[in-house]
């Protein structure tokens, strides 16, 4: 989450400003650090009991937005309107060039198809059954912490 929602996903909060590429109503899970690390320690320790209690493949997500729903929370967490727009998703992909993008680009050409959002499929109870271990970290919190300005420092 903490690294998620910055200016390489198209989230440039500095210049209140967010790009989405395609529409700007697909989700996209964020999960911060914190709960990346004590999910992988209980995974750790649900496999050390029985390694066949933890699937190959795990997906977690803490929250999941969409771009016009994060300039609604950092907006109104910072005082400062957010404007979102939307990028053709044909215009943005002839932009990358022969190469492909960086993995950031590559990143939001996953967000566009809607792989990046695990808030429907997720390994979230197998690891934190009904929030009983913690509380999952949501974005509303996240922009508390950072006054509605992530990376403006």
């Amino acid at each position: 989450m903490e690294d998620a929602i910055g200016p390489w996903y198209g989230l440039d909060s500095k210049n209140r400003h967010y790009t989405s590429i395609g529409s700007a109503e697909k989700k996209f899970t964020v999960t911060s650090k914190d709960d990346v690390g004590a999910s992988i320690v209980r995974l750790s320790l649900l496999a050390a009991g029985d390694p066949n209690s933890v699937p190959d493949h795990v997906r977690i997500n803490g929250d999941a937005k969409p771009y016009e729903e994060l300039a609604e929370i950092m907006g109104a967490e910072s005082g400062e309107k957010i404007d979102v727009t939307e990028q053709d998703v044909d215009e943005y992909k002839a932009s990358l060039g022969p190469e492909g993008g960086d993995p950031a680009a590559i990143i939001r050409l996953l967000i566009e198809s809607g792989a990046m959002d695990c808030s429907k499929e997720n390994n979230g109870e197998l690891v934190n059954p009904d929030q009983r271990l913690w509380k999952w970290k949501k974005v509303e919190q996240h922009a508390k912490e950072v006054k509605g300005k992530p990376w403006c420092n």
